[in-house]
């Protein structure tokens, strides 16, 4: 298991702080210039509470460093300086108050440290946290948050054939019902280069196979933004990591990126029988980023990874939109935290979904898996000050009234959207064939073999998969109508799946959520961008037809009422 202490610090320490704190943490050089600058026009600190903030930060430091022997490092340290850059000066013009994400560092904790020595740590950065009650804006702090995260590698796991997988949410959310892209005549060229403008981004903890059959020739579709080229920062890993990311030169692969990407993207297939493809228009477009920043330098596999660090991996996302100027695309962000619950409930992470929202971006959740305490309303961490998609698992076993699958996270008032969470056919890395103990549990996984493509997966992942799938086929639509034709911002979004709620999703007796409906989300989308002839059509006509059958009603049984 892999430990490291999180924390940050307060976004208004103004320049000279900054210059004595990266000294201190042995930040590389080329963030000197950044931190300084990103803080330029910063509200400033009093010159006595930076005196203070900055004697009571060696304090801490050498507390920290006695124990741990290694100095924290910047959090961000993996992430190409030339994309985060526009990164961050698109936060920093934005309207809201965006945080100083260099400010945010990390330490790994040695394995043979133990927890009641961690939490002694732990304890010693609360004088150092904002005190209940105060305003932090006024008050002495000096950081924002601390906490420790864990992250476990894969198990080993039996695999056991599975051929009921299906996807039966096609139909029951009607995805059929959406083209590609809305006819247009003339303006169909326009309208389908609009749809190329769609991307969906994924963050995933390991890799993927890109080299599936099912998903054809990605030269032009699929964009590796995490380590996408050899890294002198990386050190002799730098080529090789690239390489295992996306399966090129490694047998053995984490599956559970395959099966998120075949949910999207497959090209239509034909399996036991059935057809199968994935959700998104062709034309759209798939940038990857996965947590894996490090491996031993003997590695020969992905389960060989000596670093982890979800947050650059959010981060090197959102950071890759904003260096490209892609405004209001997709985010999948396909982790959740050791325990189980949503990976918003970590404040660096929250905070990079508020920034991503904000940014214009829709971002989608797993609600997360727990065997325990699956009422996740509680969770206070999970109101941001932007919208997202925190999405639950549904079992598909009868069409009038949905079931929360089992061990999965619900709630009322946080997790609105349900999509199906159980037997969702989709690709399989086929090119397993060594290291067995190593392989990590999946969702009915099958045995290894190179005939083995497809298989099911389950759970928030596989529900939010396919709600990250719909919003990416909404959003190349809604920029496919003629004229009006725009991408939609996330509050958009949540108003038209609030409007447009699919089955009944019920805990045992209790409704919980909806499913999705896409014919209906079509329907608003058409109402929201149609102009007023198409609003008129959409409310008015309906209402006029009701009227009218009413009145032919009557007509034909007028005796009855009318005996005169």
């Amino acid at each position: 298991m892999q430990r490291r202490i999180i924390f940050k610090l307060r976004d208004d320490l103004d320049t000279d702080s900054v210059e004595k704190i990266t000294d201190l943490f042995k930040v590389p050089d080329r963030y000197s210039a950044e931190l300084a600058n990103a803080n330029k026009e910063r509200r400033q600190f009093k010159s006595e509470l930076v005196n203070k903030a900055v004697d009571s930060f060696v304090n801490l430091l050498s507390k920290v460093e006695a124990q741990l022997s290694a100095k924290p490092d910047n959090l961000f340290r993996h992430i190409p300086t030339d994309t985060f850059n526009k990164f961050r000066e698109q936060t920093e013009n934005s309207n809201y108050e965006m945080p100083v994400f260099h400010f945010a560092f990390d330490s790994e904790v040695p394995r043979n440290f133990s927890e009641s020595e961690l939490k002694k740590i732990v304890n010693g950065f609360k004088s150092y946290l904002p005190q209940e009650g105060t305003n932090t804006e006024n008050s002495a702090h000096l950081l924002d948050f601390a906490y420790i995260k864990y992250e476990n590698k894969p198990t080993a796991a039996d695999y056991q054939p599975n051929a009921k997988g299906n996807q039966d949410y096609w139909e029951s959310t009607e995805i059929s019902e959406l083209p590609d892209h809305r006819p247009s005549g003339e303006g169909m060229e326009r309208n389908l280069a609009a749809i190329g403008d769609t991307w969906v981004g994924i963050v995933e903890k390991w890799g993927w196979n890109t080299a599936h059959q099912a998903f054809g020739d990605l030269n032009n579709r699929v964009v590796l933004v995490s380590n996408p080229a050899p890294n002198p920062a990386l050190g002799p890993t730098g080529n090789k990591l690239h390489d295992l990311l996306l399966d090129q030169k490694s047998s053995d692969d984490e599956s559970h990126g395959t099966k998120t990407l075949g949910i999207l993207i497959s090209k239509e297939q034909q399996n036991a029988g059935k057809v199968f493809q994935g959700i998104l228009p062709p034309k759209a477009k798939i940038a990857l980023s996965s947590c894996i920043v490090e491996l031993d330098e003997a590695a020969e596999t992905l389960y060989d990874a000596k670093g982890f660090n979800e947050e650059a991996a959010l981060a090197n996302l959102i950071a890759y939109y904003s260096s490209k100027e892609l405004f209001k695309q997709v985010i999948l962000v396909e982790l959740a935290t050791y325990e189980g619950f949503p990976i918003t409930t970590e404040p660096m992470m929250a905070q990079l979904v508020e920034a991503a929202s904000r940014l214009g971006h829709t971002v989608v959740i797993p609600a997360g898996n727990r065997i325990n305490i699956e009422n996740i309303d509680g969770l206070a961490a999970l109101k941001l000050n932007a919208p997202y998609l925190l999405v639950g698992a549904y079992e598909p076993k009868d069409t009038k009234k949905l079931l929360v699958r089992d061990s999965t996270n619900w709630g009322k008032k946080n997790v609105k959207i349900f999509a199906q969470g159980s037997n969702v056919l989709t690709t399989h890395n086929a090119k397993r064939v060594k290291r067995l103990d190593h392989l990590p549990i999946g969702d009915n996984n099958l045995p290894i073999g190179d005939n083995n493509l497809f298989d099911s997966m389950g759970y928030t992942s596989a529900a939010s998969a396919i709600v990250a799938g719909v919003v990416g086929r909404l959003q190349a639509y809604a920029r496919s109508i003629p004229q009006k034709g725009r991408a939609l911002s996330p509050s958009e979004m949540m108003e038209i799946f609030e409007k447009s709620k699919g089955t009944p999703v019920f805990k045992v007796h209790e409704e919980v959520g909806n499913s999705i409906n896409v014919k209906k989300a079509k329907e608003q989308i058409d109402i929201l961008l149609g102009g007023g002839i198409m609003r008129l059509y959409r409310v008015l006509i309906p209402w006029l037809l009701k009227i009218g059958f009413t009145l032919l009603f009557f007509w034909d049984y007028r005796p009855l009422f009318c005996p005169g």
